[in-house]
């Protein structure tokens, strides 16, 4: 609970480590107040090119989440998961390399790309090549 008296990654870990085990609460008379404005966290992130994937790494060590599963399910369900966090932080690239596309933005494509060599260097040739991919497949798709 470092960020603002929140845990970053609340989504994940909500289904992933309190939910699972039943630690859970819910409230018929809560209200959640949600805007959406340009200057979002999220949203200047993710315009400077940033993936992401060392923050998840963090966050998947900090709550212990593998560990718990480990105490409380089979080793298939914990293989499972694992499975899902690699798959997760391998699509993290490619969903920014998207997003840069779709908004065209080829600075914050580049900074995806150092991003990627920074955090996570043995995605980079996958990250570019499904960036030419995703480019090839828009600019078909508009000719047709």
């Amino acid at each position: 609970m470092k960020y603002s008296g929140f845990e970053q990654g609340i989504d994940i870990l909500q289904i992933l480590k309190y939910a699972i085990n039943g630690d859970i609460g819910f409230d018929s008379e809560a209200h959640v107040y949600w805007r959406h404005h340009d200057s979002q966290t999220n949203r200047l992130a993710s315009d400077k090119g940033y993936i992401d994937v060392r923050n998840f790494k963090e966050i998947i060590k900090r709550s212990d989440i593998v560990n718990i599963w480990k105490k409380n399910f089979s080793l298939t369900e914990v293989e499972l998961l694992e499975k899902y966090i690699k798959n997760s932080l391998a699509l993290m690239p490619i969903h920014k390399v998207q997003y840069m596309i779709a908004r065209k933005n080829l600075l914050g494509l580049f900074l995806v790309f150092f991003n990627t060599a920074r955090e996570c260097p043995e995605l980079l040739g996958r990250t570019i090549w499904h960036s030419i991919s995703f480019t090839s497949r828009k600019i078909l798709n508009k000719l047709k």
